[in-house]
């Protein structure tokens, strides 16, 4: 906890203001990984017991992997507030994996119902993700958009002219 909480201090001296939404999605990288691993650990005797076919236990083995890449991925990312584009994909990725270990579980392999309850909640996180990921990607076409519509106004310049009248007062001196 001390190194998480002095890790988020350290972002936000970085990255300002921008480290609270980047937290945010540590946390819930975080989240849909703890969910995914919880849901092999949870009920040992069903998860060995789906290890004995060959197929799924390369699932089971892929997933356990993804989430602690997904977490390795997730903290290095956190550093840096560029580049959602790539989160976007991470986060998709994420949720195709947590909806494989659901189909792992419907398919008859794992018959616990934590594993599905924990499997369904990583896809629920995802897909929560994938929305705030989708606002943000939103709103910085929005900012991208006004800071072109700037650039290019900055270049007119406005014209001030002066209309002429004839003179119909009298005689000027000198």
């Amino acid at each position: 906890i001390f190194g998480a909480v002095f890790y988020f201090i350290l972002m936000l001296v970085k990255q300002g203001k921008s480290a609270w939404m980047l937290a945010l999605h540590f946390l819930l990288s975080l989240c849909a990984s703890a969910m995914l691993i919880l849901a092999m650990t949870y009920d040992g005797a069903m998860v060995s017991k789906a290890f004995s076919n060959e197929l799924y236990r390369f699932l089971l083995i892929g997933i356990v992997a993804f989430a602690m890449l997904n977490l390795f991925v997730a903290s290095i990312r956190a550093m840096t507030a560029k580049k959602i584009g790539f989160d976007m994909v991470r986060y998709i990725l994420q949720l195709l994996v947590a909806l494989l270990a659901c189909y792992v579980s419907y398919a008859g392999v794992v018959d616990a119902d934590m594993y599905l309850v924990f499997a369904v909640a990583a896809a629920v996180v995802s897909a929560i993700q994938i929305i705030i990921a989708i606002i943000q990607l939103d709103m910085l076409a929005k900012k991208k958009a006004e800071e072109a519509k700037e650039e290019v106004l900055s270049g007119f310049e406005t014209e001030r002219y002066v209309e002429a009248y004839a003179y119909e007062g009298g005689p000027v001196e000198a």
